[in-house]
């Protein structure tokens, strides 16, 4: 399974659900990814819901009343009694926050853009919601009421971040044509744009967030953060480097009282403004366990960062980080799975949790460690092996499943933006970029390396059955290797499953249940193949019917459920009848919590790690006719 996201198109989901089919029945975890103060009042989310934080003592937040939000935020803003909250791929809220205990639901725009980002105009007029491909505008004049009233016309890429002052609008992308635009807000519904700074003009890595002071702008990026006078709206100036030294992948920042707050994966850098131009190093602060850093709020001389596994506080006069609020332990954002008896593991962003399903609707934490992040998990016997975007493959040993030990790891390169991996007792295969490697496994779960296969295209997926290999391309091809020889894996031969794969694939997953090989290809389809003589497989049927990027494969019996998602907004576990693979139908689709990114059937259950909306425990779909006992492939 990858981490990397990809653009895709609006799918129409028309399936018709009955109370039963996938209806979530209990979950594992939630995640603080958003945070924003006004005054003395602020608000957080945990997963779905939105928390009211009282700061009247800055350095001692107070945690009052919740609401439910339905989906998991990545935006918040506050102004005076209202917090304005930016659906994940839900819908744009508006909750009033007059009494803290008991916030409430004033009103909401419901669409299915991915939203990135918000900022709304201090006097609550109207908000502006950054999203992959535009920023909308929406007059919330009428809390109960608000309404989309315009867009700033279709940008080459995602929007990152935006803030504004009394009378602009500064939005950063993450393209490389234009990074940064500048809008006037005379007229607040139709902002004019005035200045850009082109994508050459920032050095190096992608920007991702922004802030401003005064009349200088600052924008945070990978290889550090740039100051812009801003004098001349119309024609920013790159003034200087803030800082010189990469920052670790995304950061966010704001501004408050004189300081510039940084954050990023690993810590917090706080500089001060005396001089706007030339800022001045005030103190570093160490950031906590390495994590994703999703929005920054100062006030009152410290600052408060969403980093997903929970809320950091930055002291800077103490020089101190402290985490104020921790939800679920092991959880983040959940990305990987796979289970051994009722032991389920769990890929997380701060590392592996290990939960207990005696009770399947309600896992239960076992163990958690902080590890590199998996891109894809396989279990086989009493081993646990995790392929890392870090460039290692790693294998626990998991004779107590409670409790995974470290064993070894592997050096792994080639690309790492597609990372999937396959088991048997003796064999270990890996795709990663364009690569697949072979490892041997011994009795006591360790591997040498065997071949590395370099493949046709950048971002593939792998199957073993017995001494074959399967090899899912992104070609809309699939290659068949005899893998008997694994020092020496030789090509059988090559069949074409899609002949036309649109706008390009960029997500595979390859699965083998019995004499049959599932594939997945994202924004493409699904396709079940005869794989009972190796040298000759048949398609024996495709789903076509979907344009969502698809992230996993799960099959019980004649049942396969799909994740999928896609950055137009549109995300959901779908359940297809296999039954008569010649006429595959699609028999349930649910939409996520928040985006799929692995399932699978154990216990009884489809377990779905869904990233911000952490795990997620569903009831199967009815099975269709013809369902046998089944048995779980992953």
């Amino acid at each position: 399974m990858r981490i990397l996201l990809v653009v895709c198109s609006v799918v129409s989901i028309t399936t018709t659900l009955s109370a039963q089919q996938l209806a979530e029945v209990g979950n594992y975890g939630e995640n603080i990814s958003t945070v924003a103060i006004d005054g003395a009042k602020g608000v957080l989310n945990e997963g779905t819901s939105l928390r009211v934080i009282d700061m009247t003592v800055p350095t001692a937040p107070s945690f009052k009343g919740s609401v439910s939000l339905g989906s998991v935020p990545t935006g918040v803003f506050v102004v005076g009694n209202y917090a304005y909250v930016a659906g994940y791929t839900g819908p744009f809220s508006v909750i009033s926050i007059a009494d803290s205990n008991a916030p409430t639901l004033a009103g909401s725009v419901d669409w299915e853009a991915w939203k990135n980002a918000v900022w709304v105009r201090r006097g609550g007029d109207y908000a502006y919601l950054g999203t992959c491909g535009t920023v909308e505008v929406v007059d919330v004049r009428t809390k109960t009421a608000p309404v989309r009233v315009g867009s700033l016309g279709q940008l080459e890429s995602c929007v990152e971040s935006i803030t504004g002052d009394g009378g602009y609008l500064y939005v950063v992308t993450d393209g490389a044509a234009t990074r940064v635009r500048i809008y006037s807000l005379a007229s607040p519904a139709s902002p004019l744009l005035l200045g850009t700074i082109p994508g050459n003009a920032v050095p190096s890595r992608r920007a991702n967030s922004v802030a401003v002071f005064g009349d200088v702008l600052y924008v945070g990026q990978e290889d550090g953060t740039q100051a812009y006078d801003i004098t001349d709206r119309a024609a920013p100036r790159l003034m200087g480097r803030v800082e010189t030294e990469d920052r670790y992948y995304e950061t966010a920042m704001d501004v408050d009282r004189g300081l510039l707050y940084v954050a990023d994966w690993e810590r917090a850098d706080v500089w001060q403004l005396a001089s706007p131009d030339a800022p001045s190093p005030f103190i570093r602060i160490d950031g906590g366990p390495e994590h994703q850093v999703r929005q920054v709020a100062a006030y009152s001389g410290i600052a408060l960062a969403a980093r997903t596994y929970a809320l950091s506080l930055a002291n800077p006069t103490a020089g101190t980080n402290t985490d104020v609020r921790a939800l679920t332990p092991g959880t983040g954002w959940a990305g990987t799975l796979a289970a051994s008896g009722t032991t389920l593991y769990l890929g997380t962003g701060p590392g592996l949790a290990t939960l207990s399903l005696a009770n399947p609707t309600q896992p239960a934490l076992l163990n958690h460690q902080y590890t590199r992040w998996s891109g894809d998990l396989k279990v086989v016997g009493n081993s646990l092996y995790s392929l890392s975007p870090w460039g290692y493959l790693e294998a626990y040993d998991i004779t107590t499943a409670s409790n995974p030990t470290w064993i070894a790891e592997y050096p792994v390169s080639g690309g790492l933006d597609t990372l999937r991996l396959s088991v048997t007792a003796t064999l270990v295969a890996a795709t990663a970029g364009n690569q697949m490697i072979l490892y041997t496994r011994s009795s006591g779960g360790t591997l040498t390396e065997r071949s590395r296969t370099t493949l046709p295209t950048g971002a593939n997926a792998v199957a073993l059955a017995g001494s074959t290999a399967y090899a899912a391309l992104t070609n809309g091809t699939v290659r068949v290797y005899s893998v008997s020889n694994p020092s020496s894996p030789s090509l059988i031969t090559t069949r074409t499953v899609f002949g036309s794969t649109g706008a390009g694939i960029f997500n595979v997953d390859a699965e083998v249940a019995g004499n049959r090989l599932h594939l997945l290809y994202g924004r493409t389809g699904y396709a079940v193949i005869d794989i009972s003589t190796p040298a000759s497989p048949s398609v024996l049927g495709t789903f076509a019917a979907f344009e969502l990027e698809g992230s996993d494969i799960a099959v019980e019996g004649n049942t396969a459920y799909l994740a999928t998602f896609g950055w137009n907004g549109r995300r959901g576990i779908r359940a297809l009848n296999i039954s008569n693979p010649s006429s595959i139908q699609e028999i349930a689709t649910v939409r996520a919590t928040g985006l799929p990114r692995s399932v699978l059937v154990t216990s009884g259950f489809l377990y779905s790690a869904e990233d911000k909306g952490a795990l997620r425990v569903r009831n199967l779909a009815p099975a269709p006719a013809g369902h046998g006992s089944g048995f779980m492939f992953h």
